[in-house]
């Protein structure tokens, strides 16, 4: 079997009560894990995981009633990376991983603490492993909401057309009006089409 060389996170991002960070602190002295906690003034966390070959800073923003952990980072050590897994599944959190192994890399991609996708990485290819079904909702809202914003710029326009055949035929006083309906208008398209 090959060895996997690092462990990558990419957008991970978890979400924990004050009770859920304390279940993940276990996770890491389960896993006998070297950690260290600071402490900020406006509530916010570091966790310091502490490996042999570096040290890796989880930021824990505090959001009032939770904490918010996200970030991009590197793992070598086979028991932090096993203990970020569990904690991503445990607490529902999101993050894309990449195991590393010499000549290939296995990619996961993880949605609300499942699996959602499997995709190996060789040779510059990709090749899809596994796919869940259970994604087909997460995929649909997804697509909901692609639909609304399209829906609002459809409207936005004809509202746009409407004012603008306004224009047209109104008096001097009532076209400055109307340039500043178009101008709000303009904006909200321009914000909506980024």
């Amino acid at each position: 079997m090959a060895r996997r060389i690092a462990t990558e996170y990419r957008n991970i991002l978890i979400d924990l009560n004050l009770t859920q960070f304390e279940e993940f602190m276990h996770f890491l002295q389960e896993a006998d894990i070297q950690t260290e906690v600071r402490i900020f003034e406006n509530g916010d966390k570091e966790c310091i995981l502490y490996d042999e070959y570096s040290m890796i800073p989880l930021a824990f923003r505090n959001m009032g009633s939770y904490l918010k952990c996200t970030g991009n980072f590197v793992v070598y050590n086979w028991n932090i990376a096993y203990a970020l897994q569990r904690s991503l599944q445990q607490f529902k959190g999101n993050a894309i991983c990449y195991r590393i192994y010499r000549g290939e890399i296995i990619e996961y991609e993880y949605v609300q603490g499942q699996i959602m996708k499997i995709t190996e990485i060789k040779n510059g290819k990709k090749q899809l492993i596994y796919y869940s079904e259970d994604t087909f909702p997460y995929v649909q809202q997804q697509l909901y909401d692609s639909n609304k914003i399209e829906t609002q710029i459809a409207e936005i326009k004809a509202e746009i057309d409407c004012l603008l055949d306004q224009r047209i035929t109104a008096h001097k006083a009532k076209v400055a009006d109307i340039d500043e309906q178009l101008k709000s208008l303009v904006k909200k398209l321009f914000i909506l089409e980024a």
